[in-house]
């Protein structure tokens, strides 16, 4: 398994992301992880953000699941859903910077 190429709270590359999910913490944390699941797999972008608005940590953290599966990356679904109701901004950015990270060709 891999690890996430970005710390928690190494975004400093990301405001828009996480100015969004800082100022309207649920929809735009839902937004932002929308943004990223949207980028490899669009079918079920839709999904991630009702997922994400109306279960807060818990959606958000099986959202952070499907990311983590995706692309092989360690992640422990009790502890994302813990984290992220105490820093949903860094857990949302690291995300979206993974899945902007692993589509950019190397």
């Amino acid at each position: 398994m891999e690890e996430w190429h970005n710390t928690l709270c190494g975004f400093s590359n990301a405001t828009i992301p996480c100015m969004v999910s800082c100022f309207c913490p649920v929809a735009g944390t839902a937004c932002v992880q929308k943004t990223a699941i949207q980028m490899f797999e669009p079918q079920t972008a839709n999904r991630a953000f009702l997922i994400a608005c109306l279960g807060c940590c818990i959606g958000n953290a099986v959202n952070r699941q499907k990311i983590a599966t995706t692309y092989g990356i360690e992640s422990n679904y009790c502890k994302d859903a813990v984290v992220y109701c105490f820093c949903w901004v860094c857990m949302s950015t690291q995300e979206y910077l993974e899945v902007v990270w692993r589509k950019t060709p190397v």
